[in-house]
């Protein structure tokens, strides 16, 4: 497998993002969202060079990967040359809900 795998993340994912970031550094400060955006990435990366290792859900058109990162969960897309991040939502959201607005 190549070493520089593409990830793309979506314009909703990125703001996705962004607002966790913006959560937490009200909440815990400027270093704790660092470090947790650090670790939701991270999570992205495991995604991208090891597909498989996260579930497939058939039951979501197109299928999608999903990736728990403490509370949240990565909603991704994933082919022979990377991952798209589709979005990120707290465990306790209706992710059928957000995903059949896509």
């Amino acid at each position: 497998m190549s070493t520089s795998l593409i990830i793309n993340k979506l314009p909703q994912a990125e703001r996705d993002l962004l607002d966790i970031w913006s959560y937490t550094a009200r909440h815990w400060g400027e270093q704790k969202a660092d470090e947790y955006l650090d670790e939701l990435l991270d999570t992205l990366n495991r995604v991208a060079l090891r597909p498989l290792a996260f579930p497939l859900k058939t039951d979501f058109k197109p299928a999608v990967r999903m990736a728990l990162c403490n509370r949240h969960v990565l909603i991704c897309q994933t082919d022979d040359l990377g991952v798209t991040l589709i979005r990120v939502m707290h465990q306790s959201a209706n992710l059928a809900a957000y995903l059949s607005e896509e």
